[in-house]
């Protein structure tokens, strides 16, 4: 009898394992095309000293210092 329950589990454990094998963890939510970017809106960048647009990447810079994706911290 413990031998059927063994092979009865690894075989339902084998199944489970071709399901999620297969399975598609794609996000369905998500609209093609969106970006993961951070977008902030009436922020100043701390490094260039211009508006960031709502449509511009943005990212954090130190605590609560925001800057363009792609502005660069100034030589000194």
């Amino acid at each position: 009898m413990v031998m059927f329950w063994g092979v009865a589990a690894q075989t339902a454990i084998n199944i489970e394992s071709t399901e999620l094998a297969t399975a598609d963890f794609t996000e369905r939510e998500r609209p093609t095309g969106e970006d993961h970017e951070l977008h902030v809106e009436g922020k100043v960048c701390a490094y260039c000293g211009k508006a960031i647009l709502a449509s511009q990447p943005a990212r954090l810079a130190g605590e609560g210092s925001w800057v363009h994706e792609g502005c660069h911290k100034p030589r000194r």
